[in-house]
């Protein structure tokens, strides 16, 4: 059937490397959404079992793959220390965002810092849910770069589960919720 995608058993002498490269390089070269990843590379084409070739690509693989790129980029996986030898300083904040308004608090130093302002109209007419992450990414950031806290471990409490739930689970279907987490996940 066409445009139908067929799922198999593990499949023996597929040249995954060879469809990994074509997966990678093709999408880049392309770096167009909509435009077609062109065909399986020989190696794997000609295999007895051909049923890679009815799987169908979404459309939006390539902003995945470019997503994907920047939460991997670097030399090596990125290191989390779980039993630290010395002791280091954590941060919390508090955000929360309504249709006109915004705020968000840190504490560091025994301080309370704040920010509060209203939403230009573009913004207020977005989502709440969006409104809220929005808000939690600008606040961290502004915090983060004021005081020079890259990679401390920086805690902030949000009434909103959809956005709590977006940053944690590091996907959701809104492409504009998904580019936020981004945002905050390089931070």
């Amino acid at each position: 059937m066409e445009g139908e995608g067929k799922i198999s058993e593990p499949t023996q002498g597929i040249d995954w490397k060879a469809v990994a490269e074509w997966e990678s390089l093709k999408g880049w070269v392309n770096d167009q959404e909509e435009e077609p990843l062109g065909s399986l590379p020989e190696s794997v084409a000609n295999t007895e079992d051909a049923t890679l070739q009815f799987v169908p690509t979404i459309p939006r693989l390539a902003s995945d793959m470019q997503a994907l790129k920047a939460l991997f980029q670097g030399e090596g996986p990125l290191v989390r220390e779980v039993r630290c030898r010395s002791s280091t300083n954590f941060y919390y904040g508090f955000g929360d965002a309504s249709g006109t308004s915004f705020g968000s608090s840190f504490e560091k130093d025994q301080c309370i810092e704040f920010e509060f302002g209203q939403w230009c109209t573009e913004s207020s007419e977005q989502s709440s849910n969006w409104r809220e992450l929005k808000n939690v990414v600008e606040a961290v950031r502004g915090f983060v770069e004021k005081h020079d806290l890259y990679g401390a471990e920086i805690f902030i409490f949000t009434d909103n589960t959809t956005a709590e739930g977006a940053f944690w689970k590091g996907i959701t279907p809104s492409r504009r919720l998904f580019n936020l987490v981004l945002e905050l996940r390089e931070l």
